[in-house]
Order: C-alpha cells, then sequence, then structure tokens
C-alpha cells in the first residue's frame, strides 16, 4: 500500500492502542474478580500487538513486527495456561473469587 494511506491512518490507531492499554489497566485496578484482572491484563497485551503491528507497517519492518508478535502471543498463551492454573486453586479456596475481601471481625 502506499505511504500516504499509513500516515493517514497512523493516529486512529495510536489513540486505539492507548485507549486499550487505558481500558485494561483499569480493569486490572478496578476488578473485584481475579477473572477481570486476567482479562485486563489481555486488553493490555491486545494493544500491545496492535501497536507493533503497526509501527511495522509504517517502518517497513512488517516481518520483524510479525515476529514478536508471534513470540507475544506464545509467551501469552504459556501466561494463561499458568493463570488458568492459578484461578483453578484460587476458587478451591475463595468460591466467590474476590480479591479484596472485607476482613470479618
Amino acid at each position: 500500500m502506499s505511504e500516504d494511506f499509513y500516515i493517514l491512518i497512523t493516529l486512529p490507531v495510536q489513540i486505539t492502542a492507548a485507549l486499550l492499554a487505558l481500558l485494561g489497566l483499569i480493569s486490572i485496578l478496578r476488578a473485584p474478580s481475579i477473572i477481570r484482572q486476567i482479562f485486563g491484563f489481555k486488553i493490555i497485551l491486545l494493544a500491545i500487538e496492535l501497536f507493533l503491528m503497526h509501527a511495522g507497517a509504517i517502518h517497513g519492518k512488517l516481518p520483524e513486527a510479525q515476529t514478536l508478535i508471534i513470540i507475544m502471543l506464545v509467551v501469552e498463551s504459556i501466561f494463561m495456561a499458568v493463570a488458568l492454573a492459578i484461578i483453578t486453586n484460587y476458587y478451591e479456596h475463595f468460591p466467590q473469587g474476590l480479591i479484596h475481601r472485607k476482613e470479618e471481625e
């Protein structure tokens, strides 16, 4: 595609990636459930992948960006498997799934 096309879509893609990262961060900080926090982390990773793909397309280094994204996907799948194991263990002890519990008096 032409260079004008990439320049035209630069700002909306960067804004979208930033908003996704912010949404994920808010989800991690405000969610009472561990599952919602994991989803927030996943949203942040998607924002990073979007930014990497966009940066690779802009600078003409798309194969390198795709390689980084594939590596991120592998690491992300390992993280999700470990997170699922932790969540399963956590729900055995706390069936509500809440991270911030009130101390019982």
